[in-house]
């Protein structure tokens, strides 16, 4: 099992994770509305999803290295 943060600051860090993780879906919201009354709907859609995917392609890049794993 591998835990990357102390006990001793587990609940700060989960309470971080939560507020942002309630706090970033409105955001992404507002944006994509904003995008899409600029822009056709199927553009915005791939922009997204072509950001979600480079967001998966860096985290799965952090993942593979060495010191991420701590091996």
């Amino acid at each position: 099992e591998l835990i990357v943060v102390p006990d001793a600051v587990r609940g700060r860090t989960m309470a971080l994770w939560a507020m942002t993780l309630s706090a970033s879906a409105p955001i992404g919201h507002i944006a994509a509305g904003t995008a899409a009354q600029r822009w056709a709907i199927p553009d915005v859609l791939l922009v997204l999803a072509g950001g979600a995917g480079v967001v998966a392609v860096g985290v799965g890049v952090l993942m593979w290295k060495k010191d991420f794993r701590r091996e």
